[in-house]
Parts: structure tokens; sequence; C-alpha cells
């Protein structure tokens, strides 16, 4: 008896032991990916690496094209980028770069202003994502990304794929939108417009997050159509 009750004790110390180890082991390993700094952009953790932001040219996320003519052109450049210092050399980071339609924050949410709708026949209203630039990791524009129709609806165009690798990493994007001169009657593109937004979005484990330009934060996808 008193052998069995030495052998439980014995198994009792063994399994707290255990579970004390089990506990320290994963509180460390809960600290060792937490990002550090600012604590008032949603708490985003992201395994062994330190995300930075994303730069738009003119400091906007928003195409917005109204009172324009036929061959008309514009051009939006952005960098996506992970901080110099603090990341895993081997950490890589997958991020989506969409384009986000919203007919009606342009008042054209019919074709009789849905510059992108009254286009779409002709093909006269277009979209190109250059090649981007890398300092490291990949970055591809997405299939049938150069010429395409530009959206005549609301909801998301994915635009290309990328992966950020180690400290300082930056990723540089063009966005050119075309208004096609084609030397015929136009008229019926007179007076329409279109608004979209481009969005990079990243998955984190906190889920899926996108740079809101408007606040420079990544904050939880989808964010909507502000600029």
């Amino acid at each position: 008896m008193e052998n069995n009750r030495g052998q439980s004790i014995f198994l009792s110390v063994v399994g707290i032991a255990t579970l004390l180890v089990a506990i320290v082991g994963a509180t460390f390993a809960y600290f060792s990916i937490s990002v550090t700094g600012n604590t008032t952009a949603s708490s985003i953790n992201v395994t062994t690496a330190l995300l930075g932001g994303v730069t738009y040219s003119g400091n906007t996320a928003g195409i917005n094209v109204t009172d324009v003519y036929p061959g008309w052109t514009e051009t939006k450049t952005f960098t996506i980028s992970t901080d110099a210092t603090g990341v895993d050399a081997t950490a890589n980071i997958n991020y989506i770069v969409n384009l986000h339609t919203n007919t009606t924050a342009a008042n054209s949410n019919d074709d009789t202003k849905n510059l992108a709708a009254a286009a779409a026949s002709k093909h006269d209203f277009t979209y190109t994502v250059g090649t981007p630039t890398t300092t490291a990791g990949t970055a591809t524009p997405a299939v049938n990304s150069t010429n395409a129709d530009m959206p005549t609806t609301d909801g998301i165009v994915e635009l290309g794929t990328g992966t950020l690798v180690g400290p300082n990493c930056i990723h540089t994007w063009s966005f050119t939108v075309l208004l096609k001169e084609s030397s015929t009657d136009q008229n019926e593109l007179q007076g329409k417009s279109y608004h979209g937004v481009i969005q990079v979005v990243v998955a984190t484990t906190d889920g899926l997050r996108t740079w809101d330009n408007a606040n420079s934060r990544w904050t939880k996808y989808p964010l909507g159509s502000g600029s």
C-alpha cells in the first residue's frame, strides 16, 4: 500500500513539473512572435517578422477619375515594405494587391454615370500593372493585367501578389489607368466617372489585414472604399 502511495505521489510531481514546463515554453513562444511598437495598430502579430507599411504616390490609395478626356492617362505608384530592423532574415510575408471598385462612391451606380460601363463595349477604359521592382523576395502582376478593362461593377479584382523577405525589403508597384483616344465619336463617355481603391492585404496570426492609408496603420480587412 505504502509503495503504491509513493508511486502516486511521484507521478503527480512529474505531472505538475511537466505542466509547468509546457506553460513556460508556451509563454516564451508567444512573446517571441509579438509585434512591439505601435499599440494602436490593431495588435497585429506576424510570426518572426515586423511589417512596415504601404506608401502611395499622392498620399492616397484612391483611383478617382472625373472630368477626363480621351487620351488621358495617370500612373499611381506604391511601395510595400518591412521594417529595417527587428526582422528575421529568412522571414517571408505574403501579400495580395487588389483593386476595390466602388461605383456608388463616384455616384456612378448606373450606366448613365459609370465610365467603366460606358467604355466597356469598345474597351476604351483600361488599366495596366507594371512589373514591380524588388530589393528581395518576389512580386508578380496578375495574369491579364495589361490593357485590361476597368471593372464596371462593385467588387474586388486581384492585381498581383508578392512575398517580402527579410528586413528593409521594398517592393514598388505601378498602376496605370488610360482612357483611350479611339479617333471615333466618344461622346457617350462625357460626364462619367470612376472610383476605386488599391488595397494591400496580408495574412497575420490575427487574420487578414489591409493598410489603412488615412490612419497609417494596418487594420482588419476589408477596410472599405476610403482613400
